[in-house]
């Protein structure tokens, strides 16, 4: 009789923990499900967040462009507008502090996408022999996603064309000025290249010594990918475009371009 109570009393004790341990699995599973789903959720947001079609309201038509004005009178770090013909590079682009650009918007909202941003150690009237613009490397071709399309040779070939737009007449610690000589300028892209992230060589931006630009050009004709040799001369001035290789932590990829005027 006392076997068979303790028996039951076993018996319902195993029962109940297994209950138990069922409840808290697919609480961990709910929880993990949940997770997953945020996740998820938040990834989307951040992506929407970083499409270049949120910009295109204010994106500026002319030297007048109204909405460019009202919006840049928002942050007067704002410095022009970058646009690489077929790809989703379409952005402003601010110059300020390099750090808080890393995770703010051109708004100066907090964003884990970042800004496309001139290089404080620029000019930003890219008056400067080679002027260096960064931007976060993110997926469906947003910020500067795409400058890996230029890594494929058939996209280099057919596509050499961008433009940017800039008051030449900006100087360093200068806020926007409406009343600049705002203009868009043509870019041709010269070259493609990959390369580390310290990488001095690549990341020395404003060169003034006719022997560092000389060893510059250098670079980008025997360290290149892919190359327009005859674009490359002494007399004008280069966009170098960078962005972080999503395969390799310190690797870069950089997209060169010169100014057209």
């Amino acid at each position: 009789m006392e076997q068979n109570i303790v028996y039951e009393i076993g018996a319902s004790f195993v029962k109940a923990v297994d209950i138990l341990l069922n409840i808290v699995s697919t609480l961990l599973i709910l929880c993990v499900f949940g997770y997953s789903l945020f996740c998820l959720i938040d990834n989307n947001m951040t992506y929407q967040k970083a499409s270049s079609h949120n910009y295109q309201t204010y994106k500026p038509l002319n030297s007048e462009s109204l909405s460019f004005i009202d919006y840049a009178k928002g942050n007067g770090d704002i410095a022009g507008w970058l646009t690489l013909d077929n790809t989703g590079v379409d952005y402003p682009l601010v110059h300020g502090n390099d750090q808080f650009y890393l995770d703010h918007d051109a708004s100066r909202n907090t964003a884990l996408t970042g800004s496309l941003f001139l290089t404080r150690h620029n000019n930003p009237d890219f008056s400067d022999f080679n002027s260096i613009i960064y931007g976060h490397h993110m997926e469906k071709g947003q910020m500067f996603g795409d400058l890996d399309k230029y890594l494929e040779k058939d996209f280099f070939e057919n596509n050499k064309s961008g433009k940017i737009f800039y008051d030449s007449e900006r100087k360093n610690d200068e806020n926007y000025n409406e009343n600049g000589a705002w203009a868009w300028h043509e870019l041709e892209i010269v070259a493609v290249a990959e390369c580390k992230a310290d990488d001095k060589a690549w990341y020395t931006p404003g060169l003034t010594s006719d022997e560092a630009k000389v060893d510059y050009l250098d670079l980008i004709r025997s360290k290149s990918k892919f190359v327009r040799q005859d674009a490359l001369e002494m007399g004008a001035r280069y966009l170098e475009m960078s962005t972080c290789k999503a395969d390799e932590t310190n690797g870069r990829t950089v997209v060169i371009a010169k100014i057209l005027d």
